[in-house]
């Protein structure tokens, strides 16, 4: 049950940072203080005192897909497993193979501060959307 409990609670970290990440990403800009490199430390820190079984664990269920409907966003029912876990990450900062999941894969969580930058667009520069 312990291990179940950290994988949730992991799970919806990482939720509250993907709608971060996904939020500077379509902005195109890093705006979210928390998200800063001066707060790498902090983000590795918090998920580094969950052990490294929980993290893979949350990573595999974060990233599983099979509950996930990636053609249509909108919910259509929600079950008590998919209400318990985070499944559906939107921010390109947390796909799998990300320099972040990969962070959190390791025995020690160390963030280095290209893991916390805007990933550029196919043209190798950072969409910025325009203001309406």
């Amino acid at each position: 049950q312990l291990q179940k409990n950290a994988i949730t609670a992991i799970t919806w970290l990482l939720s509250f940072y993907d709608s971060l990440f996904h939020w500077e990403e379509r902005e195109g800009q890093s705006f979210v203080d928390i998200l800063g490199l001066r707060h790498k430390h902090s983000f590795a820190k918090m998920l580094g005192t969950f052990d490294l079984d929980s993290r893979r664990g949350a990573v595999e269920t974060m990233l599983d897909g099979s509950n996930n409907n990636t053609t249509d966003k909108r919910i259509q029912a929600v079950t008590e497993n998919q209400l318990q876990y985070f499944q559906n990450p939107r921010s390109q900062r947390l796909v799998k193979d990300s320099l972040l999941i990969q962070a959190l894969l390791k025995e020690k969580v160390i963030v280095k501060e290209l893991d916390m930058a805007i990933p550029s667009n196919e043209l190798g520069r950072v969409r910025k959307r325009r203001r309406q």
